[in-house]
């Protein structure tokens, strides 16, 4: 576990990513905690891996800190590494209990890659805690200038620090500017004869993703049986599924909270019975199913990875059926084919074009950890 020697704490990635590749902390972790007031009621937000948590729960006593992140992976994280090094957990706070936080003074954000996650959580601040000074700090290459002066425009007290070991760090007061009017909240598309919409964050909200696209074209006409679309997003391959065949069980799964609370969203809007659970993979269930169906993301953040779709495809040999089927479209020039293979006795490339490959994978081998 490495050590984080500007705090001095073990830090771990969750699931854990080679350290050449990755670290649980970078310079914007440490431009947020040398802004810190740590006196002050604070709610930290996109903590990945809980270097913020952690961070500013080190050396004194307990701070009043709430902490809300999409991610089912980094709750996980903020939880193993806040007990790694001794520190009490901080309130971990759902998406419902983020939209009605009150009392805090101080924000810190680590700014998402998706900048309409962004503008929906400075809307959120906006509206309950309007006094709150919020910091946001990001690897500078990361912050283009549209966002930058997009912030300033929009609050009453813009500043910046200069890059400081790569990192910038800018400090609002004042977001008025930032409210966003509901009918702003969702955005979707038709698919199906469906409506399906997403909150603000969830992958291709306003469209239907290109490989999705391929791998809807590829589902089997006879599909039954338990179905599970793993790493579901909005849900338009789980509702696609339910709508075309009522009698099927289908299970939707994603590490995101935002695109879990948008296919329950779908579901109630739709009246179709499907289940939702927000879960790193399939960690949160011990179901088994016929068929498997994933277009799994390569990004953790801004770094690409391929940890996170080898999770999932690990998860999926333990929880298919004996007859269980596993389909899978992803970018052609990720190297999925040799880790499908250690996996399942028979593996099959049934498309592909200058974009995508679709995997028709069976028979799991041995299960790995």
């Amino acid at each position: 576990m490495p050590l984080w020697p500007a705090r001095q704490l073990h830090l771990e990635c969750y699931p854990p990513v080679p350290e050449h590749m990755s670290l649980p902390w970078n310079s914007a972790d440490e431009l947020l905690l040398d802004a810190a007031d740590t006196a002050q009621p604070t709610l930290i937000l996109n903590d990945r891996h809980g270097a913020l948590c952690c961070g500013l729960q080190a050396g004194g006593p307990e701070r009043q800190l709430r902490v809300w992140t999409d991610s089912f992976c980094a709750r996980e994280a903020i939880r193993l590494n806040s007990s790694t090094n001794g520190l009490p957990l901080p309130e971990m706070l759902s998406l419902e209990q983020l939209e009605s936080v009150s009392g805090v003074r101080q924000v810190l954000i680590q700014i998402p890659k998706n900048h309409d996650l962004l503008a929906f959580q400075l809307s959120i601040i906006a509206r309950q805690c309007p006094e709150a000074t919020v910091h946001l700090a990001g690897m500078a290459r990361h912050l283009p200038v549209a966002l930058l002066n997009r912030l300033e425009s929009l609050a009453d007290s813009y500043s910046q620090s200069r890059v400081i070991r790569k990192a910038r760090m800018i400090t609002l007061q004042g977001l008025s500017g930032f409210l966003q009017p509901d009918d702003q909240l969702w955005q979707g598309y038709s698919q199906d004869d469906m409506r399906i919409n997403a909150l603000p964050g969830v992958f291709c909200r306003d469209r239907l993703d290109p490989g999705t696209r391929v791998l809807l074209n590829h589902l089997p006409a006879d599909i039954r049986g338990k179905v599970c679309d793993l790493g579901c997003g909005n849900g338009v391959l789980a509702l696609s599924i339910k709508h075309q065949h009522p009698q099927t069980g289908v299970l939707a799964c994603d590490d995101s909270e935002l695109a879990v609370s948008s296919v329950q969203h779908n579901v109630q809007t739709l009246d179709l019975n499907l289940e939702v659970l927000h879960s790193n993979a399939l960690s949160e269930t011990d179901a088994h199913f016929d068929w498997i169906l994933c277009n799994p993301p390569f990004h953790d953040g801004h770094t690409q990875q391929t940890e996170i779709a080898e999770t999932m495809f690990r998860d999926a040999a333990r929880h298919l059926t004996t007859d269980g089927q596993f389909l899978i479209v992803a970018n052609r020039h990720l190297p999925y084919l040799p880790v499908l293979r250690r996996l399942y006795a028979d593996v099959r490339v049934i498309s592909a074009d200058r974009r995508f490959s679709v995997y028709h994978c069976r028979s799991p081998k041995k299960a790995r950890s």
